[in-house]
């Protein structure tokens, strides 16, 4: 489990030239899977099937690991700053459990999981963010595949 957690880290961030082949072979295999013409959409078999897409499988492993990281489980990742800790007032970004995102100095910086953990977990429904990490696998995949337009 930890090996795999660590590859959809690594990958997930490629540059696109690395990641367009890997995306099309999956399309390809879903359309194969589903019994499809070849030039089908795939976004309602991807739905149909339960299966993410690359970059939201990418997207649920970082939220995974921003969620270990609120509840104190990931210490490693223990360097993210609440935004209800930068003032005293309250706002609405601050009550909902974010994280401050720091901008990278670099291009290469906005591709690393100190950038990207807050800004993905910003998009989180704020339901999921106090689930246990079963039901908030669950729901978040659930979330994000309803997303999927027929």
């Amino acid at each position: 489990s930890f090996g795999r957690r660590k590859l959809y880290q690594h990958w997930g961030g490629a540059a696109d030239c690395y990641l367009i082949p890997i995306v099309c072979i999956k399309k390809r295999v879903i359309r194969y899977v589903c019994r499809v013409p070849a030039l089908t959409t795939t976004n309602p078999l991807f739905k149909k099937t339960g299966v993410l897409k690359l970059n939201d499988v990418y997207r649920l492993q970082i939220c995974k690991l921003m969620r270990n990281t609120t509840t104190g489980f990931d210490v490693e990742h223990n360097r993210f700053t609440l935004a209800s800790s930068v003032h005293s007032h309250n706002t609405r970004f601050s009550k909902k459990m974010n994280f401050i995102t720091e901008r990278p100095r670099t291009r290469l910086g906005l591709n690393c999981f100190r950038y990207l953990g807050p800004k993905f977990w910003s998009s989180v429904p704020e339901t999921f963010k106090n689930l246990k990490k079963d039901p908030f696998k669950f729901r978040y995949k659930n979330f994000l595949l309803n997303n999927y337009m027929e």
